[in-house]
């Protein structure tokens, strides 16, 4: 059983025929029925910025593919064309003595074709860089249209901050449910030149903004969003309920997913430095940032779960070393990536390597219930 086919998958009524697309092709209806489809758009990649000790820098995350689902009759024989969108691409790798800063790229767009069926799920927009002025929107979410469900991707978090810097934004997540928000977290924080990174949206609630100060947040959760200036993962719960079909659809702890030994649905925690319980988000959930503000070490925002947003990793180092960060990578499928931004504070020639990922390609599900 995949991610997508769980999610997907009614209780009691499992699927007669199912398949999903990871790359372009065709589905030819092989028997006259009731058929769902789910779309996914790629997610968009992150920003890097660099810079050294008193020039400003930010980098914000990308968005997430919009999501799209129809139930439609078919008859045996029918085709549809199915295009994946790719992820979208990962701003350059950048030194802080470089003073520079790159954009991500947008997602591709997801669509689905054919007689009774015209279904489009767009690409997340990519996470914006900048330095000196660290003003920029995160990536926007992808659209949807063409389904009896669309929802728009969640956005990557912005950054408003007027002072302070390096700022790193995460990625949005896929909206499967239809929640209020599945952004990454933004920054707004004015205080001192501290690190801040926020962590990535969940399938159910945003990442958590900052405020006030340095220091990172974590990623949303699978049903909950998280506070401003938390470091925990948002919340999580054993049962995903997707309500907004005509037929109500659930997966459970019981059903397993191969490849991913899911701890809990909540969303990564804020940390500083490379320790990943922000590797273990479950199902749905955000990737927590990654700071480090003047002492020695590696930085990470963490990587998203499935549909889930990365989170942004953000560098400020004072001592004689060299030291990497890389902003976190969205989830499987549709997951926009975290920003990346790095500062040298020394003025020594001790340089900062600041690094990203690209998006998450795009997805298709097709399934005949009867």
């Amino acid at each position: 059983m995949t991610a997508l086919s769980s999610l997907v998958r009614g209780k009691n009524n499992g699927a007669i025929f199912s398949r999903y697309f990871t790359s372009s092709g065709t589905f030819i209806a092989p028997q006259t029925g009731y058929y769902r489809i789910v779309a996914i758009g790629g997610g968009g990649g992150g920003a890097t910025a660099g810079a050294t000790g008193g020039t400003r820098c930010a980098a914000t995350g990308g968005g997430a593919g919009g999501f799209c689902y129809k139930v439609v009759q078919l008859t045996a024989g029918t085709s549809l064309t199915v295009t994946i969108g790719a992820g979208g691409g990962a701003g350059s790798n950048v030194t802080s003595g470089a003073v520079t800063a790159y954009n991500g790229t947008a997602g591709g767009a997801t669509t689905v074709v054919g007689t009774g069926v015209n279904m489009t799920a767009n690409g997340g927009g990519g996470g914006l860089g900048t330095v000196s002025n660290i003003i920029r929107a995160g990536g926007a979410g992808g659209s949807a249209s063409g389904g009896d469900i669309n929802f728009t991707g969640g956005s990557g978090g912005s950054c408003t901050s007027t002072s302070g810097g390096p700022h790193a934004t995460g990625g949005g997540s896929v909206n499967l449910f239809g929640a209020a928000s599945c952004d990454g977290g933004s920054i707004s924080a004015t205080a001192g030149a501290s690190a801040a990174a926020t962590g990535g949206g969940g399938v159910g609630g945003k990442g958590g903004n900052r405020t006030s100060g340095g220091n990172a947040t974590g990623g949303g959760g699978a049903t909950g969003s998280v506070a401003d200036n938390t470091s925990s993962g948002g919340a999580g719960v054993e049962t995903w309920y997707y309500r907004n079909a005509s037929t109500f659809f659930q997966t459970s702890l019981s059903q397993s997913i191969p490849g991913f030994a899911y701890v809990t649905y909540g969303g990564g925690a804020g940390e500083y430095s490379t320790n990943p319980t922000i590797t273990t988000p479950g199902p749905g959930g955000g990737g927590g940032g990654g700071y480090v503000s003047g002492g020695g070490a590696n930085c990470n925002g963490g990587r998203g779960s499935f549909f889930a947003g990365g989170g942004g990793a953000a560098m400020s180092i004072d001592n004689t070393n060299s030291y990497n960060a890389a902003g976190g990578q969205g989830g499987l499928y549709g997951g926009g990536s975290g920003g990346c931004a790095v500062i040298d504070n020394t003025g020594a020639g001790y340089t900062q390597y600041g690094s990203t990922s690209a998006g998450r390609s795009g997805v298709v599900y097709v399934e005949c219930v009867g």
